[in-house]
């Protein structure tokens, strides 16, 4: 019907409308929706339109009919609307022209234009793949940065303690070998431990390296004081990671899951709608915005608290899915400082 040249006379929103009804009756009777005998007879017979002069006084009584009709339709098969069903079914120049990726415009089992409804479903499953890989990959250089500092601060303790026995022991002291022995050993492990957090600390300097940061220099035979340094600028790093970039991360796989959970149910409904993918995508914005905000209100975190670092990421988590929780909290900030009157 779209398709079909155009005939003089006729109205382009009225062949428009006609094209579209049968869509909605066709969906309608696909699905068991029940509808008027009336109103289905008048949206069939709506054809004939097409073949009228609308101008001609003798059609308005058709024509109202028809848009009655249509109103009708239109309530009974809500919340889906023609343009959900268009979203869901559309094949054509327009789904190229919308997609931001080519390769999310073609089927690559038979090579024809995708509906919006798959390439939103593609992007944004992109979106949480790619946040889950960035989450996994910085949580997993998060915690061996934790657990090699955990145990360089051991070390460096046990180092400490060497060196103030050292310095008190009497020249014959019958514990003088065994002090030395204990030297000679945690001088091999804190050549280890500095090699270990050197290579650690090398991948977060990499970025910092244009603007001034300098890596952890390579030392042949480290001294505590070497990996007492080392060991500083990584406390800073792993700070940063826990307190801004995780929280980042956790607040934008949240998005996206909400997101996805969203498309599931509209696809399953058939009301989405293309518009909704600018929605979509500032609900992915302000939640991983949001992760991040919300860490802003919670005590300060310690870094060897395992415990109370997960429930930072889990509140990032769910500040990311559903935002109304952080607005929330913005609400009663605000209440408690505004004045009543």
């Amino acid at each position: 019907m779209e398709n079909a040249p155009p005939i003089p006379g006729i109205d382009a929103s009225v062949r428009d409308a006609v094209a579209d009804a049968q869509l909605l009756l066709a969906h309608a009777a696909a699905h068991g929706i029940e509808l008027a005998p009336e109103l289905v007879r008048t949206v069939v017979s709506a054809k004939e339109l097409l073949a009228l002069d609308l101008a001609d006084p003798a059609s308005f009584e058709r024509q109202s009919s028809f848009w009655e009709a249509r109103k009708e339709l239109a309530r009974a098969v809500h919340p889906v609307t023609i343009g959900s069903l268009k979203a869901s079914t559309q094949s054509g120049p327009m789904v190229l022209y919308r997609s931001l990726l080519g390769a999310l415009s073609r089927s690559a089992r038979t090579g024809q234009p995708i509906s919006p409804a798959e390439r939103s479903v593609l992007w944004f499953r992109f979106l949480a793949s790619l946040a889950l890989f960035c989450l996994l990959a910085v949580q997993v250089y998060w915690v061996v940065g934790s657990r090699v500092l955990g145990e360089t601060a051991d070390i460096l303790e046990r180092v400490k303690a060497n060196q103030a026995a050292v310095a008190v022991l009497a020249v014959d002291d019958r514990h003088g070998q065994a002090l030395e022995a204990e030297s000679m050993a945690l001088e091999k492990e804190v050549g280890i431990r500095y090699g270990i957090l050197a290579g650690w600390n090398a991948v977060w300097s990499f970025p910092l390296r244009p603007f001034g940061g300098a890596a952890t220099p390579a030392v042949d035979s480290p001294a505590y004081e070497d990996l007492q340094r080392a060991r500083l600028a990584g406390e800073f790093a792993v700070q940063a990671i826990e307190r801004y970039l995780l929280p980042l991360l956790y607040g934008w796989l949240g998005a996206c899951l909400y997101v996805l959970r969203k498309l599931a149910d509209e696809i399953r409904a058939l009301s989405y709608t293309a518009e909704q993918d600018m929605l979509y995508r500032l609900r992915v914005y302000m939640g991983t915005l949001a992760g991040l905000i919300v860490v802003w209100f919670m005590p300060a975190v310690d870094a060897d608290s395992g415990a109370k670092s997960l429930s930072v990421f889990a509140v990032a988590l769910l500040v990311g899915y559903s935002i109304d929780l952080l607005f929330a909290l913005l609400d009663r900030v605000i209440g408690a400082f505004t004045v009543r009157s």
